[in-house]
């Protein structure tokens, strides 16, 4: 993945608020250097790329755990009908079983980051020695089969990490309809 392909998506992933005391700053910085550098059309996706969905992948989950201390602790499933599930086990907002559904292009879009960031050809388990921190679990489903990643603190490549913030963003953007309460083992 491009380094600026990767910094779009962190700016998009990431929650914040932008100062309005100069709008359209940026924008008048692109159309400076766009005037001034050759634009490549060729390296921009066509509509047909854009709106792919010929990738094989028909599940998208994320479970984060933080094993000590008071922090999150939740599972997301996403299909690819844009039927979603949340388990929210502790300290989340939504404790137990909800459902929510995710539009086709949202799907399709986070399953060509899969795709980008070679997911299938991930390490099943990332964890660096001495750091403490959550567990980010991701899974995809291809073509009937599962690939599972287990990302401790981080230490998995930023483009994993990335494509966590985004499943997560899917998730804070989702309107959740209650289902019920978890087991008590907390599944």
């Amino acid at each position: 993945m491009s380094r600026v392909a990767l910094l779009c998506l962190l700016l998009a992933a990431a929650p914040f608020a932008v100062p309005r005391k100069d709008p359209g700053r940026i924008q008048r910085m692109h159309a400076e250097v766009a005037a001034r550098d050759a634009f490549d059309r060729t390296r921009s996706r066509t509509y047909d790329e854009v709106n792919a969905s010929d990738h094989g992948i028909t599940e998208i989950g994320l479970e984060r755990d933080e094993p000590v201390g008071d922090g999150p602790a939740w599972l997301v499933v996403i299909r690819s009908d844009g039927l979603m599930r949340f388990s929210g086990i502790r300290h989340v907002e939504r404790l137990g079983l909800y459902e929510g559904r995710t539009t086709r292009w949202q799907f399709d879009a986070l399953a060509q980051f899969a795709d980008e960031l070679g997911f299938d050809e991930l390490e099943h388990t990332y964890t660096g020695s001495g750091l403490a921190g959550s567990s980010v679990f991701t899974t995809v489903v291809r073509d009937g089969r599962r690939h599972v990643v287990r990302n401790d603190s981080r230490a998995g490549p930023p483009a994993l990490w990335a494509f966590e913030q985004v499943v997560e963003k899917l998730v804070l953007e989702t309107r959740w309809e209650r289902l019920g309460d978890l087991d008590p083992d907390g599944r």
